[in-house]
């Protein structure tokens, strides 16, 4: 009997390690990397800005083969990560194409976003689009990043992938300088998401 290939999905709104991610599974089957800002009703192929090709749906039949996952951290974190430490702004502007934030707020400053008060580039419509999307016909495994590098045995028990230690992904982090005063800011601005997060497990899984 022939074993049909498998296929992850791995979504994210960046610096959520979901590139580690991709990487990692790579290594039991074909790993897609994904930014769209809403998973469709139908799961769908991907195209080369890794978003979702509207209309072009993966066959019934083949949904068991493909393996949906959506990773997310603590989104002062991520955005540290992400955009803070870039020197090129085109580079985040790059990643806010393309996750579909709205085109005006592609080149605001650092200071201008923390400024504003508000989640401009809309990372808790995105965090809730994939938590809580209904009326699919695939499930989304939500996988908390910061308990990943203490639970990949329970990952690879989830996803039905063998448990090989000698592929596990090390985890590099590089500590990036930031004001603490504008840390609290983001902070309080992202108190509401957070909170969801904390309240979640290491993986939760949005049944179809």
């Amino acid at each position: 009997m022939t074993t049909k290939p498998r296929f992850f999905y791995v979504c994210s709104y960046g610096g959520c390690g979901s590139k580690m991610l991709c990487r990692y599974l790579s290594n039991f089957g074909t790993a897609v990397h994904i930014h769209s800002r809403n998973p469709p009703n139908m799961l769908e192929k991907v195209n080369d800005r890794e978003w979702f090709v509207k209309g072009d749906k993966i066959q019934e039949t083949e949904i068991k083969n493909y393996t949906f996952i959506y990773i997310y951290r603590d989104v002062v974190k991520s955005i540290i990560s992400r955009h803070w430490h870039k020197k090129n702004n085109n580079s985040l502007k790059k990643n806010l194409r393309n996750i579909e934030t709205e085109r005006k707020h592609w080149c605001l400053s650092n200071e201008e976003f923390i400024k504003s008060e508000k989640d401009l580039y809309g990372f808790e419509e995105f965090f809730d689009n994939y938590l809580y999307k209904k009326n699919k016909n695939y499930d989304i495994y939500c996988v908390k990043y910061e308990d990943f590098f203490s639970n990949i045995q329970e990952f690879n028990l989830t996803l039905k992938i063998p448990d090989n230690k000698e592929k596990y992904p090390i985890c590099k982090e590089t500590k990036k300088p930031f004001k603490e005063d504008d840390r609290n800011k983001l902070n309080k601005m992202y108190l509401s998401l957070n909170k969801k997060m904390s309240n979640l497990p290491f993986i939760y899984i949005n049944k179809n």
